[in-house]
């Protein structure tokens, strides 16, 4: 039994009823208190946004800068966020459901107490970020890069974790069991106090040129 509790996004009732129609955002933009359905946010470059206590569905953001971003008590609903830059961005109670972060990057950010659900984060990275209370659930993140970040208490289940890259990265506590692990990039060191299955421990002798005979 997992003891991990995940904090869910805090959004009133008003939030849901206000719905909005944005498009365009700029530096230092804030989105607050509203619902945001099926529309193209347009963004090149905008650095210290903030979305707060919203409901954001069918949004595309695909290919923007939206470096150091805060979001807080956000729940995003099938959106698209392909190849958008969240450098050094802060993310605290919000929940991801089927969302695309294909390519996204993420490098230096901070996560707490996020939940993504059915997200397709496959060539994201989360390169230097701080990642605490997180779960990953039914995900995919082939080929991301998780390297030299810190963990703490995240949950991974039922997620692809093929040819991800851990490097650098302390895996203590991390439960593997129900997920794919492939090809993982990974130091020996990093493995200390990870939890993995049989299986998994004969696929990951392979980075130590062990030869398992069964």
């Amino acid at each position: 039994m997992n003891e991990i509790k995940i904090l869910e996004p805090r959004i009133s009732n008003y939030a849901k009823e206000l719905i909005k129609d944005i498009e365009v955002v700029t530096d230092d933009y804030i989105i607050e208190n509203c619902t945001l359905r099926n529309s193209m946010l347009i963004s090149n470059c905008a650095e210290y946004i903030t979305i707060k206590n919203s409901y954001i569905e069918g949004v595309r953001f695909n290919g923007s800068e939206l470096r150091n971003i805060d979001v807080g008590d956000c729940i995003f609903h099938k959106c698209d966020f392909s190849n958008v830059d969240f450098s050094d961005g802060i993310f605290h109670r919000a929940k991801f459901i089927e969302c695309k972060l294909i390519g996204s990057i993420l490098a230096g950010a901070s996560l707490q107490h996020v939940e993504l659900i059915g997200c397709n984060l496959n060539y994201s990275s989360f390169k230097f970020s701080r990642i605490k209370k997180v779960e990953f659930n039914d995900c995919s993140l082939v080929n991301t890069d998780i390297g030299s970040s810190e963990l703490g208490q995240i949950i991974l289940n039922k997620s692809n974790l093929k040819e991800v890259e851990f490097s650098g990265t302390a895996l203590s506590g991390v439960d593997f069991t129900t997920c794919s692990i492939e090809g993982i990039g990974v130091r020996i060191e990093d493995l200390k106090n990870s939890i993995v299955t049989a299986e998994q421990a004969v696929e990951l002798s392979k980075l130590m040129g062990l030869k398992v005979v069964r």
